[in-house]
């Protein structure tokens, strides 16, 4: 069945009121129109408020229109653990719609009330990443980390700006889990982009011809320890990887570089945005030169392996 459901209220994918209402109009094929109509939350029909929209009508002509309101109170913004508020249509009570919203970190309880992070670690196609979640997260108030502008640094934002940084729904940049846990996010959702370890140190070499050692060895191991480049070149240990598969496993949401158009899909999808097709951004050439310095991958190796396998719907992450 063709179905068109527009809304008034709200107008992007952030539920951050108490007291939220949810409004539009929705277009029906003709022969639908006195079939059941129903408008669910979390799967629960909600009662709405039907009513004609003359204005939606003049541009769908030969479909049924209707508008429609509902409010939902603190029992559903607040009161639940999901991080997302899943909104549906059923018509004769079949299927026909469904999408989802990002309710903010101020209505979500005290244990699981952790900002968004997306983790860009270089030369994974972070900037390409970055491009999508300023269209599909705009209205989120966030905040990029980086060392140059229009960014801050990771010091900055956990020290200088730090009363800024506990009122953003999302951080974006270049830093490690040790930001995450300057924060105190008691629950924080971390999106990250992993790349084939050798892609990954090669792409690293042909960027810069002389590149530091520390980023040479197991740079995915470090990033998610929160160790970046402290120690110095050939530290990084077994243990060091039991730790980063463990965070992986409670934190993260990590995405194949090559599935990354595919992640984008999934995520519109869900939230019911326009499809975005990726650009190409910082995009060299893979050259098969030996590096000058020593690298090892072993563990950065194990550690994308084991990631393979850690795959699932974002949607779920979130309400986790």
């Amino acid at each position: 069945m063709s179905v068109h459901v527009h809304f008034d209220r709200p107008a992007g994918l952030l539920v951050q009121n108490l007291v939220q209402e949810f409004c539009g109009w929705i277009a029906l094929p003709k022969h639908a129109k006195d079939q059941k109509l129903e408008f669910l939350i979390d799967g629960a029909p909600i009662a709405a408020q039907r009513y004609q929209r003359p204005d939606a009508e003049r541009v769908w002509g030969g479909s049924h229109v209707e508008g429609w309101t509902f409010w939902l109170d603190q029992t559903t913004t607040l009161q639940r653990s999901r991080r997302t508020l899943e909104f549906s249509v059923r018509v004769g009570g079949h299927p026909v719609y469904k999408r989802h919203f990002y309710k903010s970190r101020s209505l979500m309880p005290r244990d699981r009330d952790g900002a968004l992070y997306f983790m860009h670690i270089p030369k994974t196609a972070g900037t390409a990443l970055r491009a999508y979640v300023d269209f599909a997260f705009k209205d989120l108030a966030s905040c990029l980390v980086y060392g140059q502008f229009p960014g801050k640094s990771a010091d900055e934002v956990t020290g200088t700006y730090r009363n800024m940084a506990s009122s953003r729904e999302l951080f974006f940049g270049h830093f490690d889990f040790a930001l995450v846990h300057e924060l105190r996010d008691r629950k924080p959702k971390i999106v990250t982009v992993f790349r084939k370890p050798d892609e990954l140190i090669r792409s690293y070499q042909n960027f810069n011809p002389d590149p530091a050692p520390v980023f040479l060895d197991n740079p995915l191991t470090r990033h998610i320890c929160g160790l970046s480049y402290a120690p110095p070149y050939g530290l990084i240990r077994a243990e060091h990887l039991e730790l980063a598969w463990r965070r992986v496993e409670r934190h993260f949401h990590v995405v194949q570089q090559p599935c990354l158009q595919q992640f984008v899909d999934e995520l519109s999808m869900a939230f019911g945005l326009p499809r975005f097709i990726l650009p190409r951004i910082n995009v060299g050439t893979i050259s098969d030169l030996k590096l000058k310095l020593p690298f090892d991958i072993s563990f950065d190796t194990k550690l994308y392996e084991l990631s393979q396998h850690h795959q699932g719907n974002f949607v779920s992450f979130l309400d986790a």
